[in-house]
């Protein structure tokens, strides 16, 4: 898919409204113009941003349209704070995927990044968090001066180091409004133990009705949501109790699901330095498998198979998936997989199988089959991120 024309005015208006609102995103995939820039989150932004969004509302000419614009919309209004240092570190790592260093792009976002920090302080000072955005928000923005770090080491630009030095204090700065007593970013134990004692609440009880229709286009309500949850545990444990129970008599442990996982990973555990290459071949076999009776795969599908980077894994403790030249020729996909003991690494081969079923066939094959228009045509408006998912196939 070459970079995309828009079918009509209004699908014209929208990518505008993409691209301001998500430059970052539009240069990782492959609109060049926006090299280098971030949204900056300060208010007045924000306030443009919704306005701009109940505008192009009245004027939408379809329900996918209208729905990208409600998801768009929501995701804004969220204004949660790790949303700041979040964005900042998914651009650096965008870019490094994208090109490695490029001084001059990196010195042009690390500017603006600085802008999107200081502007993220001023909205977020003076305001009581309550304690599950504050460890989200503390885990960006350790995740932020980690890949800070890791830039500074690997160029020799005088005037990139020094701007990273300002990104950091002004990262530190926006982090100690955050303080949680005992967090250390030490991995899931030394996290639970903290919201055993003070809680997780996210805060959000009150906008979670409006939250799963307009940033996910769910219909239920979140009572019905729970009941279809709850359903499926009711089906599906039984079966996990008795194969738990199947496995505890073949290795000889008590029949624990904790003490099977256990001894499983003691017994058949891949080891971390095989992990990458482990999925790199088994992904071949799977693909054949799923291309032949689960869905067809475009041939030009080849996902790149990588370690989560260390300024990652507590964002993504067993794996995720990225995607960037959406809007170029050729559209690429990454597949990374945490091995970092102090996260929650798959290292047993069905975890790993698990984990490779989700990660490319929940992610990276829809996104490069929308990419090639290969078994369905998504328009542009499709193609465009927001929490609706942006791949559509």
């Amino acid at each position: 898919m070459a970079i995309p024309k828009p079918a009509s005015p209004i699908e014209s208006e929208i990518f505008d409204l993409f691209k301001e609102n998500d430059p970052s995103g539009a240069y990782i995939n492959g609109l060049k113009e926006y090299v280098g820039k971030i949204f900056i989150p300060s208010k007045r932004n924000l306030e443009k941003f919704s306005r701009r969004v109940d505008e192009l509302r009245l004027k939408a000419e379809n329900k996918s349209q209208l729905k990208a614009l409600d998801s768009f919309a929501a995701w804004f209004g969220l204004a949660e704070p790790h949303m700041v240092p979040e964005s900042v570190l998914n651009a650096y790592f965008g870019y490094m995927i994208k090109e490695g260093i490029v001084e001059s792009h990196m010195k042009a976002l690390t500017r603006n990044g600085i802008r999107a920090v200081q502007a993220g302080t001023v909205e977020a000072a003076g305001r009581s968090w309550p304690t599950g955005l504050r460890l989200l928000t503390l885990i960006r923005c350790d995740g932020l001066q980690e890949i800070i770090r890791t830039i500074k080491k690997e160029t020799q630009d005088k005037q990139l180091k020094e701007s990273l030095d300002d990104l950091s204090e002004v990262t530190r700065k926006f982090a100690s409004i955050f303080r949680v007593k005992g967090f250390k970013n030490q991995g899931f134990d030394e996290v639970y133990k903290i919201i055993k004692k003070q809680g997780a609440d996210l805060g959000r009880k009150g906008i979670y009705a409006q939250a799963l229709q307009r940033l996910w286009d769910y219909s239920e309500t979140p009572g019905e949501l729970e009941a279809k949850g709850l359903k499926y545990l009711d089906r599906e444990l039984p079966k996990f109790q008795r194969m738990t129970a199947k496995l505890a008599k073949k290795y000889g442990v008590p029949a624990r699901a904790e003490e099977v996982s256990k001894v499983i990973k003691a017994k058949r555990a891949v080891k971390v330095n095989e992990i990458i290459p482990y999925l790199a071949d088994l992904r071949k076999r799977v693909v054949k498998v799923a291309n032949e009776s689960i869905v067809k795969v475009n041939p030009h599908y080849d996902a790149r198979v990588m370690e989560t980077p260390s300024y990652l894994t507590a964002i993504f403790p067993s794996g995720g998936a990225f995607f960037f030249d959406t809007f170029t020729d050729k559209p690429q996909q990454v597949f990374i997989c945490t091995t970092d003991p102090r996260r929650d690494p798959s290292t047993a081969p069905g975890e790993l199988l698990n984990l490779l079923v989700h990660e490319e066939y929940g992610h990276c094959v829809h996104a490069s089959n929308s990419s090639f228009g290969y078994g369905a045509k998504p328009t542009l408006v499709d193609m465009l991120w927001s929490p609706l998912g942006g791949a559509i196939s």
